[in-house]
């Protein structure tokens, strides 16, 4: 939207997501995104957390600052073959701070996140559920991965960490979109997710060396690997491709079904233990990586 005042998004949630599944959740969730934006505003770096300028409740909408003109999803470029290590490790720079300064909030910041509804709507259904539903001999390593989701909670979760939600702008700024599962949660959720559409690209795009490279630079931006992170990630790979909102740029059958095992093996946990090589060996990496 564009005024004599500026250039706005305007925002409002709909009942039913738009995938092939049906798939519907609370159109409130908007007002959740709205409390963890105007929480987290004040803990990013400026811009990084777009302002919120406008609220009707009554319509289940508001409006935000627009980003700077130029900026582009970070899923285009990664789909246009650029996957730039200095923004990779600068999203995993702000993924650490959201999750760090997040545990500074006070009490009733915390607690007005703590309601996992639409994490469970928006995540849990759709990823876990569908999975031990189509995978009935995973039911058990599936549901030990959930319980550490919606059990153990230390900071905030955005809980849709995905390029599609990540702007880049300028030199390698980023801004961070889409807050409706945002919640107090398990910090493990938002880098499996992420690194997850990383390994996805590249092996969609055969380009699995600079994905490896990306992911490197994600995890050193991000300084720490989080214990379990693997099995998450197998599950986040199954569920990209046998959950409820597949991704749409993998549909070659034998491309599939390589995601398919790489997930399995990972949910599984059978792989390196270390977190960078077993993610290397599982994108077919060897020898160094350099930088792009």
């Amino acid at each position: 939207m564009v005024t004599s005042k500026g250039r706005w998004v305007l925002k409002q949630a709909l009942p039913q997501l738009k995938v092939k599944s049906e798939w519907f959740s609370d159109v409130a969730r908007i007002e959740r995104e709205q409390v963890a934006m105007l929480a987290l505003y004040p803990l990013l770096d400026a811009g990084q957390v777009p302002a919120i300028v406008y609220q009707d409740e009554n319509a289940y909408l508001y409006m935000m600052a627009c980003a700077p003109e130029g900026a582009v999803t970070w899923k285009s470029q990664l789909q246009e073959g650029q996957f730039h290590t200095a923004t990779a490790e600068a999203v995993g720079g702000m993924l650490r701070r959201l999750h760090v300064a997040s545990r500074a909030l006070p009490g009733e910041s915390v607690d007005s996140l703590r309601d996992l509804k639409y994490f469970q709507e928006l995540r849990v259904d759709p990823f876990h559920n569908e999975l031990a539903r189509k995978y009935p001999e995973l039911i058990l390593p599936i549901e030990d991965l959930k319980r550490e989701v919606t059990e153990v909670g230390h900071c905030f979760v955005h809980g849709d960490f995905s390029p599609k939600n990540i702007l880049v702008a300028g030199h390698h700024e980023v801004i961070l979109l889409d807050y409706e599962v945002g919640h107090w949660g398990n910090s493990v959720f938002d880098l499996a997710f992420c690194i997850g559409h990383l390994v996805l690209k590249g092996i969609a795009y055969g380009r699995e060396e600079a994905a490896q490279r990306c992911i490197e630079a994600f995890l050193r931006g991000y300084g720490a690997v989080p214990p379990g992170l693997m099995k998450h990630l197998g599950l986040m790979l199954l569920a990209r491709i046998d959950g409820k909102s597949p991704v749409e740029y993998i549909t070659d059958a034998a491309m599939k079904e390589r995601v398919r095992r790489l997930g399995k093996q990972w949910l599984l946990g059978a792989c390196k233990e270390q977190a960078r090589e077993a993610i290397a060996e599982g994108l077919g990496v060897r020898g160094g990586h350099g930088q792009n």
